[in-house]
């Protein structure tokens, strides 16, 4: 994962530096990490094949919105604001991977937990 964040890294540093205006309603970069995350686990949902149409409310850009208080143009100048700095960019994303990492090392111990309670029941 981190290696994906890198690469982004780079890529947005190669980018010409014409700076992007901080906007007035800036999402602060915490905010920004928890959001990227939560649009990460959201689309590795989507991509699962797990949602049916009667729960795209809940994996939606719109639940986002709400979750976070946002709206979209907010989370699009603010993301067009951060991808121009690439140092901070990083930052966020590095935030991000943190959440993410934090998750599925909960994720596998509680399968480890599971597994173990099967042998003792077996």
């Amino acid at each position: 994962m981190k290696k994906i964040y890198i690469i982004i890294f780079f890529l947005f540093s190669c980018f010409d530096n014409n700076q992007v205006p901080k906007p007035d309603d800036l999402i602060n970069e915490n905010k920004m990490s928890k959001i990227l995350y939560d649009l990460a686990i959201m689309k590795s949902i989507n991509g699962s094949g797990f949602i049916k149409q009667d729960l795209d409310f809940i994996f939606g850009d719109e639940f986002i919105y709400k979750k976070y208080n946002i709206d979209s143009s907010q989370f699009s100048k603010s993301h067009k604001y951060y991808s121009s700095n690439p140092k901070v960019m990083m930052n966020i994303y590095l935030l991000t991977d943190k959440l993410l990492e934090k998750s599925k090392d909960s994720i596998e111990k509680i399968i480890k937990d599971r597994n173990t309670k099967k042998i003792k029941n077996n």
